[in-house]
Protein backbone atom coordinates (compact mmCIF):
# COMPACT_ATOMS: atom_id res chain seq x y z
CA UNK A 1 0.00 0.00 0.00
CA UNK A 2 1.52 3.60 -1.13
CA UNK A 3 2.20 6.55 1.73
CA UNK A 4 0.00 9.66 1.40
CA UNK A 5 1.26 12.57 2.47
CA UNK A 6 -1.04 16.07 3.18
CA UNK A 7 0.28 18.98 2.52
CA UNK A 8 -1.64 21.24 4.93
CA UNK A 9 -1.23 25.03 6.72
CA UNK A 10 -4.13 27.26 7.88
CA UNK A 11 -2.55 30.00 6.34
CA UNK A 12 -2.01 30.44 2.43
CA UNK A 13 0.73 31.35 0.84
CA UNK A 14 3.34 29.64 2.59
CA UNK A 15 3.92 27.41 -0.63
CA UNK A 16 2.01 24.58 0.23
CA UNK A 17 0.16 23.46 -3.32
CA UNK A 18 3.38 25.06 -5.37
CA UNK A 19 5.28 22.07 -2.89
CA UNK A 20 2.97 19.31 -3.46
CA UNK A 21 3.86 20.20 -7.46
CA UNK A 22 7.65 20.06 -7.24
CA UNK A 23 7.50 16.63 -4.87
CA UNK A 24 4.95 15.14 -7.41
CA UNK A 25 7.39 16.15 -9.75
CA UNK A 26 10.00 15.30 -8.37
CA UNK A 27 9.16 11.96 -6.91
CA UNK A 28 7.43 11.03 -10.72
CA UNK A 29 11.24 11.75 -12.09
CA UNK A 30 12.32 9.30 -9.41
CA UNK A 31 10.22 6.68 -11.58
CA UNK A 32 7.87 6.05 -8.22
CA UNK A 33 4.71 6.27 -9.17
CA UNK A 34 2.75 9.35 -7.77
CA UNK A 35 -0.91 10.50 -7.71
CA UNK A 36 -1.26 14.14 -6.79
CA UNK A 37 -5.01 15.08 -5.42
CA UNK A 38 -5.86 19.14 -5.54
CA UNK A 39 -8.66 18.85 -2.73
CA UNK A 40 -8.75 22.66 -2.51
CA UNK A 41 -11.95 24.35 -3.87
CA UNK A 42 -9.82 27.35 -5.44
CA UNK A 43 -7.78 24.68 -7.77
CA UNK A 44 -4.67 26.04 -7.84
CA UNK A 45 -2.75 23.33 -8.43
CA UNK A 46 -5.16 21.86 -11.01
CA UNK A 47 -4.95 25.88 -12.66
CA UNK A 48 -0.95 25.64 -12.51
CA UNK A 49 -0.68 21.47 -14.09
CA UNK A 50 -3.23 21.95 -16.90
CA UNK A 51 -3.50 25.99 -17.23
CA UNK A 52 -6.22 28.71 -16.41
CA UNK A 53 -8.81 27.56 -18.86
CA UNK A 54 -10.12 24.08 -17.49
CA UNK A 55 -11.24 21.87 -20.12
CA UNK A 56 -15.30 21.08 -19.32
CA UNK A 57 -13.74 17.57 -19.15
CA UNK A 58 -12.06 18.68 -15.95
CA UNK A 59 -14.84 20.81 -14.85
CA UNK A 60 -17.68 18.27 -15.33
CA UNK A 61 -15.16 15.49 -13.72
CA UNK A 62 -15.88 13.01 -17.26
CA UNK A 63 -13.92 12.45 -20.51
CA UNK A 64 -12.98 9.86 -22.80
CA UNK A 65 -9.36 10.71 -21.99
CA UNK A 66 -10.59 9.82 -17.92
CA UNK A 67 -9.57 12.77 -16.46
CA UNK A 68 -11.54 12.93 -12.97
CA UNK A 69 -12.46 15.26 -11.07
CA UNK A 70 -11.90 15.13 -7.09
CA UNK A 71 -15.09 15.99 -6.65
CA UNK A 72 -15.79 11.82 -6.89
CA UNK A 73 -13.57 11.07 -4.21
CA UNK A 74 -16.39 12.74 -1.92
CA UNK A 75 -18.68 10.20 -3.78
CA UNK A 76 -19.62 6.94 -4.29
CA UNK A 77 -19.38 7.20 -8.08
CA UNK A 78 -16.85 5.71 -10.16
CA UNK A 79 -13.44 7.59 -11.20
CA UNK A 80 -10.35 7.37 -12.63
CA UNK A 81 -7.20 9.63 -11.98
CA UNK A 82 -5.97 11.63 -14.91
CA UNK A 83 -1.99 10.18 -16.70
CA UNK A 84 -0.32 13.52 -16.64
CA UNK A 85 2.78 11.72 -17.18
CA UNK A 86 3.97 7.65 -17.35
CA UNK A 87 4.71 7.98 -13.64
CA UNK A 88 2.25 10.53 -12.28
CA UNK A 89 -1.34 11.23 -12.47
CA UNK A 90 -3.59 14.08 -11.31
CA UNK A 91 -7.25 14.25 -9.64
CA UNK A 92 -7.91 17.71 -10.06
CA UNK A 93 -10.42 19.93 -8.80
CA UNK A 94 -12.97 23.00 -9.39
CA UNK A 95 -14.99 24.86 -6.91
CA UNK A 96 -17.50 22.00 -6.61
CA UNK A 97 -15.71 20.26 -3.69
CA UNK A 98 -16.58 23.74 -2.03
CA UNK A 99 -20.34 21.77 -1.31
CA UNK A 100 -18.91 19.55 1.04
CA UNK A 101 -17.17 21.85 3.49
CA UNK A 102 -20.03 21.79 5.72
CA UNK A 103 -22.92 19.15 6.27
CA UNK A 104 -22.50 15.41 7.40
CA UNK A 105 -19.60 12.94 7.75
CA UNK A 106 -20.20 10.82 5.59
CA UNK A 107 -18.33 12.45 2.67
CA UNK A 108 -15.46 12.94 4.61
CA UNK A 109 -15.38 8.70 5.32
CA UNK A 110 -15.93 8.28 1.81
CA UNK A 111 -13.08 10.51 0.85
CA UNK A 112 -10.87 8.86 3.16
CA UNK A 113 -11.78 4.58 1.70
CA UNK A 114 -11.33 5.96 -1.80
CA UNK A 115 -7.98 7.23 -0.85
CA UNK A 116 -7.25 3.78 0.72
CA UNK A 117 -8.00 2.25 -2.60
CA UNK A 118 -6.02 4.42 -4.43
CA UNK A 119 -3.03 3.70 -2.35
CA UNK A 120 -3.06 0.29 -3.73
CA UNK A 121 -2.35 1.13 -7.29
CA UNK A 122 0.15 4.05 -5.88
CA UNK A 123 3.80 4.50 -4.32
CA UNK A 124 2.78 7.70 -3.33
CA UNK A 125 -0.13 10.35 -2.79
CA UNK A 126 0.18 13.63 -2.33
CA UNK A 127 -3.05 15.96 -1.32
CA UNK A 128 -3.22 19.68 -1.57
CA UNK A 129 -5.34 21.30 1.35
CA UNK A 130 -7.06 24.27 1.45
CA UNK A 131 -5.94 26.50 3.55
CA UNK A 132 -8.84 27.26 6.35
CA UNK A 133 -10.48 23.97 8.55
CA UNK A 134 -13.82 22.64 7.25
CA UNK A 135 -14.85 18.85 6.03
CA UNK A 136 -12.30 19.35 2.93
CA UNK A 137 -9.37 20.31 5.23
CA UNK A 138 -10.26 17.17 7.60
CA UNK A 139 -11.05 14.64 5.00
CA UNK A 140 -7.64 15.36 3.79
CA UNK A 141 -6.21 15.38 7.11
CA UNK A 142 -7.70 11.84 8.25
CA UNK A 143 -6.78 10.02 4.65
CA UNK A 144 -3.01 10.66 6.12
CA UNK A 145 -2.99 8.00 8.15
CA UNK A 146 -0.97 5.96 6.31
CA UNK A 147 1.42 8.65 5.84
CA UNK A 148 1.58 11.60 7.62
CA UNK A 149 1.58 15.62 7.20
CA UNK A 150 3.99 17.93 5.79
CA UNK A 151 3.83 21.67 7.18
CA UNK A 152 5.26 24.19 5.01
CA UNK A 153 5.73 27.16 7.00
CA UNK A 154 7.53 30.91 6.43
CA UNK A 155 9.43 32.06 9.27
CA UNK A 156 7.00 34.09 10.54
CA UNK A 157 4.28 34.88 13.18
CA UNK A 158 0.91 33.88 11.10
CA UNK A 159 2.22 30.70 9.70
CA UNK A 160 4.27 29.87 12.56
CA UNK A 161 0.96 29.79 14.62
CA UNK A 162 -1.29 28.43 11.73
CA UNK A 163 1.63 25.27 11.71
CA UNK A 164 1.14 24.97 15.92
CA UNK A 165 -2.96 24.96 15.02
CA UNK A 166 -2.70 22.38 12.28
CA UNK A 167 -0.56 19.70 15.04
CA UNK A 168 -3.60 20.57 17.70
CA UNK A 169 -6.29 19.56 15.32
CA UNK A 170 -4.34 16.56 14.27
CA UNK A 171 -4.44 15.43 17.83
CA UNK A 172 -8.02 16.48 18.07
CA UNK A 173 -8.89 13.88 15.14
CA UNK A 174 -6.74 11.33 16.01
CA UNK A 175 -8.54 10.90 19.21
CA UNK A 176 -12.18 11.69 17.15
CA UNK A 177 -12.05 9.31 14.31
CA UNK A 178 -9.48 6.88 15.79
CA UNK A 179 -7.00 7.40 13.13
CA UNK A 180 -3.96 8.14 14.65
CA UNK A 181 -1.98 10.80 11.43
CA UNK A 182 1.59 11.19 12.15
CA UNK A 183 3.30 14.79 11.34
CA UNK A 184 5.58 13.58 8.80
CA UNK A 185 7.29 16.81 8.55
CA UNK A 186 7.34 20.53 9.58
CA UNK A 187 8.92 22.15 6.24
CA UNK A 188 11.03 26.06 6.31
CA UNK A 189 9.96 27.09 3.27
CA UNK A 190 10.60 30.59 1.33
CA UNK A 191 13.69 31.26 3.13
CA UNK A 192 16.26 34.05 2.67
CA UNK A 193 19.60 33.96 2.48
CA UNK A 194 20.86 35.00 4.53
CA UNK A 195 18.34 35.09 7.34
CA UNK A 196 17.42 38.09 8.80
CA UNK A 197 17.15 38.17 12.79
CA UNK A 198 13.85 37.89 12.82
CA UNK A 199 13.21 34.53 11.11
CA UNK A 200 16.33 32.97 12.71
CA UNK A 201 14.46 33.68 15.84
CA UNK A 202 11.46 31.99 14.21
CA UNK A 203 13.59 29.09 12.99
CA UNK A 204 14.42 28.58 16.89
CA UNK A 205 10.34 28.57 17.74
CA UNK A 206 9.90 25.94 14.99
CA UNK A 207 13.18 24.12 16.24
CA UNK A 208 11.33 24.29 20.37
CA UNK A 209 7.75 23.40 19.44
CA UNK A 210 8.27 20.70 16.62
CA UNK A 211 11.73 19.29 17.81
CA UNK A 212 12.88 16.05 15.62
CA UNK A 213 9.46 17.06 13.24
CA UNK A 214 11.56 19.99 11.59
CA UNK A 215 13.17 18.83 8.88
CA UNK A 216 16.88 18.96 8.41
CA UNK A 217 16.40 20.44 4.57
CA UNK A 218 14.56 23.82 4.23
CA UNK A 219 13.82 25.75 0.63
CA UNK A 220 14.84 29.17 0.10
CA UNK A 221 12.75 31.54 -1.69
CA UNK A 222 13.66 31.97 -5.34
CA UNK A 223 13.23 33.42 -8.44
CA UNK A 224 13.63 29.44 -9.96
CA UNK A 225 10.55 28.54 -8.26
CA UNK A 226 7.79 31.13 -9.73
CA UNK A 227 9.76 30.49 -13.47
CA UNK A 228 9.07 26.83 -13.03
CA UNK A 229 5.71 27.46 -11.82
CA UNK A 230 4.87 29.67 -14.97
CA UNK A 231 6.36 27.03 -17.24
CA UNK A 232 4.15 24.59 -15.45
CA UNK A 233 7.25 22.43 -15.28
CA UNK A 234 9.57 20.70 -12.56
CA UNK A 235 12.26 23.06 -10.98
CA UNK A 236 15.63 22.22 -13.03
CA UNK A 237 13.93 21.08 -16.43
CA UNK A 238 15.18 24.16 -17.97
CA UNK A 239 19.22 22.80 -16.69
CA UNK A 240 19.86 25.29 -14.37
CA UNK A 241 21.55 23.64 -11.34
CA UNK A 242 20.64 26.06 -8.50
CA UNK A 243 21.02 25.71 -4.36
CA UNK A 244 17.12 25.31 -4.70
CA UNK A 245 17.19 22.73 -7.10
CA UNK A 246 19.20 20.51 -4.88
CA UNK A 247 17.01 21.70 -1.70
CA UNK A 248 13.57 19.46 -3.73
CA UNK A 249 15.95 16.72 -4.20
CA UNK A 250 16.81 16.77 -0.70
CA UNK A 251 13.66 17.04 0.40
CA UNK A 252 12.26 14.30 -1.47
CA UNK A 253 15.20 12.11 -0.27
CA UNK A 254 14.37 12.78 3.38
CA UNK A 255 10.46 12.48 3.24
CA UNK A 256 11.31 9.29 1.78
CA UNK A 257 13.78 8.10 4.57
CA UNK A 258 11.09 9.19 7.15
CA UNK A 259 8.07 7.38 5.31
CA UNK A 260 10.25 4.07 5.09
CA UNK A 261 10.93 4.63 9.19
CA UNK A 262 7.24 4.37 9.16
CA UNK A 263 7.04 0.71 7.95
Amino acid sequence: MGKVIALANEKGGVGKTTMTIQLALEFAARKLKVLLIDNDPSANATEVLFGASLPVQIQNGVSPEGISNTFKLYTESEFEPFAYSEYLHVMGATDQISVYNSGDMQPIFLFSDNIATLSEHYDLILIDCLPSFGQVFTASIISASNGGLLIPVELEELAFSSAKKVVKRISIFSKHFNKPVPVLGVLANKVTNPLPNSAKYYLEELQTFFGDALLKTYINRSVQVSDAIAANEKVGADKRKSKVVQQIHDLATELLERLGDLK
